[in-house]
């Protein structure tokens, strides 16, 4: 039986492939894929590598792609595989891989679809000098460009997932007016997936209740006193921001052995 994590060069970010199953029936977890460049120079090859051993005359079946949160650095280059593979399927192109499944908590979905003008509308690619139009507190730095960015990157991740006819977020409940998101509540606490069983350890709903809670306040005093640096500090405050917050917390177990699959949480 096989059950093994394999670490790509994703530069300062994370591209992780699992590996698992039978010998002869082995399956492939993509979690994560790492900042700009990534799927190109080590995802895609590497996962063409993968194809030609377990799949040369058919697309590759990716079991689950997981996305821990939405930093640039790790969401990138699973935008950049579903868009490579959204291209293909509108120029009637085969697929190298299929996705079925995809777990992802997108910023939007967490803030309850609130929009903020201005940052919402920078696109994912979004250039250093993009930043000079956006408030930031002061010492506040041009690096938290993949910040900013994150903010499309789920809204372009869930439009191909949407595109490619994807399943976001199954088998996790929706609740009513709510997105569906991967928590780690009591009654969602584990998941059987094609012989692995996963348990969602993080974020729970009290968590994204609180944030929530911090969000909306800090919403309030943005719009009363016309300051939206006050949203932007929410965005890029390492320890409190919702990306970070909202980290998928996995621990993956088959035949006793443990993987503890952690993204940026705190």
């Amino acid at each position: 039986m096989i059950f093994s994590l394999e670490v790509l060069q994703a530069k300062h970010g994370d591209c992780l492939l699992l590996h698992f199953g039978e010998v002869d029936n082995r399956q492939v977890m993509v979690i994560d894929g790492g900042p700009s460049g990534v799927y190109r120079e080590y995802l895609k090859p590497r996962l063409m590598e993968v194809k030609e051993e377990l799949s040369p005359n058919a697309p590759l079946p990716l079991s689950l792609v997981m996305v821990s949160h939405m930093d640039d650095d790790h969401v990138n280059g699973i935008v950049a595989l579903t868009d490579d593979l959204a291209n293909r399927k509108r120029n009637n192109e085969q697929l190298p891989f299929i996705m079925s499944h995809c777990w992802f908590n997108t910023f939007d979905d967490i803030i309850g679809n609130l929009q903020i003008p201005r940052i919402s509308s920078i696109e994912t690619s979004a250039a250093a000098a993009s930043l000079d139009e956006i408030p930031f507190p002061p010492h506040t730095g041009h690096e938290k460009a993949a910040v900013i960015a994150s903010t499309g990157q789920g809204r372009r991740l869930r439009d191909n997932a949407l595109f490619l006819s994807v399943a976001v977020n199954a088998p996790f409940s929706k609740p009513p007016g709510k997105a569906r998101l991967v928590r780690g509540d009591r009654t969602n606490t584990m998941v059987d997936w094609d012989g692995l069983k996963i348990q969602v350890l993080h974020p729970n709903q009290q968590r994204l209740e609180e944030y929530q809670k911090k969000w909306d306040k800090d919403l309030e005093e943005a719009k009363r006193s016309g300051d939206e640096r006050i949203i932007i500090a929410s965005l890029v405050d390492k320890d409190k921001s919702a990306f970070n917050l909202s980290s998928i917390v996995c621990l993956i177990t088959l035949e006793g052995r443990k993987i503890l699959l952690t993204g940026d949480s705190r």
